[in-house]
């Protein structure tokens, strides 16, 4: 998470709305990692987080308005827009707000809703309520687990320096027991 989190602490909120128009989840987790360090204020990381996401998925849904190829969603794209689709017919508004669950079919559905001409402010309300509480649950899970990671990197360090001085101490036993064998083992041909 390197690069991401050099972009967030560099950048501050202006990076985090540009990587989460890009890469949500992740950016989002790491904003919750970086409002438990005091970097972000909470809210700030909210409104910007779900703005970055809400700007990518316009700009889905304008594709979907105003070109006609469907490459974007690869060899399978006809399969991927049909299965949107019955979700768009079958649950409306609601479809956008619940699919960022649905890894694969996301970005379809935002795609679909402009191809099937739907309002802005109709696409913008659903994925609003989506975009919110997947923000939240995201830069939620990024903080409670941020302690965990502190104190899990914290013993990962005392490992790493136990097996340090066990691969020390058991490389010259290793070899020296090889070459005993070497020694030891009778040489083909030879009879004991």
């Amino acid at each position: 998470m390197g690069t991401l989190d050099s972009i967030l602490r560099d950048y501050g909120l202006l990076g985090l709305y540009f990587a989460s128009a890009v890469e949500g989840d992740l950016t989002l987790l790491a904003a919750g990692l970086l409002i438990h360090t005091g970097t972000f204020p909470p809210e700030a990381a909210l409104v910007v987080g779900v703005a970055g996401m809400l700007s990518a998925d316009l700009f889905l849904f304008s594709l979907g308005r105003y070109s006609q190829s469907t490459r974007l969603f690869g060899a399978r794209a006809e399969q991927v827009l049909e299965r949107a689709g019955r979700l768009l017919e079958r649950y409306g508004a609601a479809a956008v707000a619940v699919v960022r669950l649905f890894y694969g079919i996301r970005n379809a559905t935002f795609f679909l809703c402009g191809r099937r001409e739907w309002a802005v402010s109709r696409f913008v309300a659903g994925d609003l309520v989506g975009a919110a509480c997947w923000a939240t649950m995201l830069l939620t899970l990024g903080y409670t687990f941020s302690s965990s990671i502190d104190t899990v990197f914290g013993e990962v360090e005392k490992l790493e320096h136990r097996l340090l001085i066990l691969l020390l101490v058991s490389l010259p036993l290793v070899f020296a027991a090889r070459r005993f064998a070497k020694k030891a083992a009778p040489v083909a041909g030879e009879s004991e």
